[in-house]
C-alpha cells in the first residue's frame, strides 16, 4: 500500500514539474514576442527590465554589445516588421535557451532577412531575464 502511494506521489510530482515547465516555457515565449515588439517600438523601459545587468549580445555583424549599448540602439524604421518562427525553448532548471528565426522586413520593397538566434535566460526571484543573445543572418 505504501509503495503504491509512493509511486502515485512520484507520478503526481512529475506532472506538477511538467506543469511548471510548461508555464515557464509559455513565459519565455511571451517574453520573446514582447522583446521583438519593444525593440520595434523603441520601448527601452521594457528592454531595460528584461535584460540582466550582465547581458551580452553578439549581433549579426559580430559586434559584442552590453546592456547599455543595446538600450541605446535605434528602433526599426517606420514600416519595418519582425516575425518570430520556429521557436524552441529548452529549460534547464532556472535557465532557458531559446532558438528560432526572426524574419525582418525593413520595408515593403526590401527582401526579408532571416535572422537565426539563440537567447539565454536566467530566472531570479521568480522572474526571467535575458543574459545572452546571439544572432546570425541565415545564408
Amino acid at each position: 500500500m505504501l509503495r503504491s502511494i509512493g509511486l502515485a506521489l512520484l507520478v503526481a510530482g512529475g506532472l506538477v514539474s511538467t506543469a511548471w515547465a510548461n508555464s515557464d516555457e509559455e513565459q519565455i515565449l511571451t517574453l520573446e514576442q514582447q522583446w521583438v515588439d519593444a525593440s520595434a517600438k523603441g520601448d527601452s523601459a521594457f528592454i531595460r527590465h528584461l535584460l540582466d545587468d550582465a547581458f551580452v549580445n553578439i549581433n549579426v555583424q559580430g559586434v559584442i554589445r552590453d546592456k547599455s549599448t543595446v538600450l541605446s540602439a535605434r528602433p526599426l524604421p517606420a514600416g519595418a516588421s519582425q516575425t518570430l518562427s520556429g521557436l524552441i525553448v529548452r529549460l534547464h532548471g532556472d535557465m532557458a535557451v531559446v532558438t528560432g528565426t526572426n524574419t525582418v522586413h525593413m520595408d515593403i520593397s526590401a527582401s526579408p532577412v532571416a535572422v537565426v538566434f539563440t537567447d539565454v535566460y536566467s530566472k531570479h526571484n521568480g522572474q526571467w531575464h535575458a543574459i545572452s543573445s546571439q544572432e546570425t543572418i541565415r545564408p
